[in-house]
């Protein structure tokens, strides 16, 4: 592997044999969806939260195993995790949402854009909702509107959303990719200008054949069955007592967390709430976070103003002064300067940054290595290079580097989240 996150997090990983044994319907639901169980489950489990926030997002945010049963919809979902994935630049989830989208029974020419009207106008829209700024319009949600009902489309939203999630977290990482997964897809999807970069070891070649894929059917749709119950008992105590709806999950974060978090209320489908509510409540917790709520809040908003998401960037700061009322205006005012600044490369210049950045009194030097580390990662690709893997990672600890980077992940998928409900409610009025 070339040098990148994943390598420096990698000897902290949880064994996978030791997830197996306390998670193993939860990891048998994913490997059914790809084929394999992800290489990002280890590094997540470093901080437990982290790996609990993925298993709460996935099954819950795809609406499984329902959408397993009704194929145009679920084919419709691979085509905008796939599209959004491809927009986002994020070479280990292009490929895995390829191979979602196969074993959904979708054909291989759809991956190389070959697309009929209504999986044409499904690509679109989600390209444009995964770009960095946001370029979603109206005239691409009427042409949704066509073809799919508003619980159809609230499902395709929400998977790209999730994918947000997952773009995020597997790029900036550089999470390895699953041999099972480039001998699967690595052969088709170089033929659209695709390539690994730094999700694949140095001897990576492409495959001399094209993977075979097992599509779903009554025996794959019988271990889903069978494994749901167990992945639901796993999930009922991260969730028990947490509402499903606005406006009480909105009373129910405001309580948790000091925020009402109303980006997300408009969201009609029970589950989706219930599992977003959890993971903010999750990650927002003043027990479990190692880099500090206030650090964390300030370093969701310096995401929010790269990828220019003024919502987003509300909530940073009403989150960031509900956990530091004393913060100084002038961070603010260096972070939007860190914000709109070129990305690092050079070590001096760095360095500098951490000294500025540590000069304030509401920032440590740990604090300036969190701000300079969330600007590297949060343009797509991210531009974690060698000077930031030198640099600035060895400031934080293995756990502080995996919530980090599972809190920018959140932000993402709240940016696409919010940025189609912004539009979403031009059609309520």
């Amino acid at each position: 592997m070339k040098n990148t996150l994943f390598a420096t997090l990698k000897p902290a990983g949880v064994e996978l044999n030791v997830l197996e044994k306390e998670y193993k319907p939860m990891l048998g639901l994913v490997k059914e969806l790809l084929g394999v169980v992800p290489n990002a489950a280890p590094i997540l489990e470093i901080w437990p939260t982290g790996f609990r926030t993925y298993n709460l997002l996935v099954p819950n945010l795809l609406n499984l195993p329902n959408t397993l049963w009704d194929t145009p919809l679920k084919q419709a979902i691979g085509i905008a995790m796939y599209a959004s994935s491809k927009a986002a630049n994020s070479s280990y989830c292009t490929a895995q949402s390829c191979a979602f989208t196969l074993k959904r029974g979708a054909e291989q020419r759809s991956i190389q854009g070959e697309l009929g009207p209504k999986m044409a106008v499904v690509s679109s829209f989600a390209q444009s909702l995964a770009q960095l700024p946001c370029t979603l319009s109206k005239q691409e949600c009427e042409k949704m509107r066509y073809y799919f009902s508003e619980a159809e489309i609230e499902q395709i939203v929400l998977s790209i959303g999730l994918m947000g999630f997952l773009n995020k977290f597997m790029d900036a990482v550089g999470v390895e990719l699953e041999e099972t997964t480039i001998a699967n897809t690595a052969k088709l999807l170089a033929q659209t200008g695709w390539t690994p970069g730094a999700h694949a070891n140095g001897n990576y070649k492409i495959p001399k054949t094209f993977g075979k894929f097992s599509t779903d059917g009554p025996m794959m749709y019988l271990r889903v069955v069978r494994l749901t119950p167990g992945a639901n008992k796993l999930e009922k105590p991260w969730i028990e007592g947490v509402p499903s709806s606005y406006p009480k999950a909105g009373e129910y974060l405001e309580s948790w967390t000091g925020f009402y978090f109303p980006g997300i209320k408009h969201i009609k489908q029970k589950k989706a709430v219930r599992a977003l509510v959890a993971v903010l409540r999750d990650n927002l917790d003043p027990a479990t976070t190692q880099i500090g709520l206030s650090t964390k809040c300030l370093a969701g908003m310096l995401y929010a103003d790269i990828v220019q998401n003024s919502a987003l960037m509300k909530e940073g700061q009403i989150l960031t002064k509900y956990y530091n009322s004393d913060l100084n205006n002038k961070t603010f005012k260096q972070l939007k300067k860190l914000a709109h600044s070129a990305p690092i490369q050079d070590a001096n210049t760095c360095k500098d940054l951490i000294i500025q950045l540590s000069k304030s009194p509401d920032l440590s030097k740990k604090d300036a290595a969190v701000m300079l580390l969330t600007k590297a990662a949060s343009s797509s690709p991210a531009q974690i290079n060698e000077v930031i893997l030198e640099e600035v990672v060895p400031l934080l600890s293995a756990a502080e580097l995996t919530e980090l980077m599972v809190w920018l992940s959140i932000q993402q998928m709240l940016h696409r989240l919010y940025a189609y409900y912004a539009i979403y409610r031009y059609y309520e009025k």
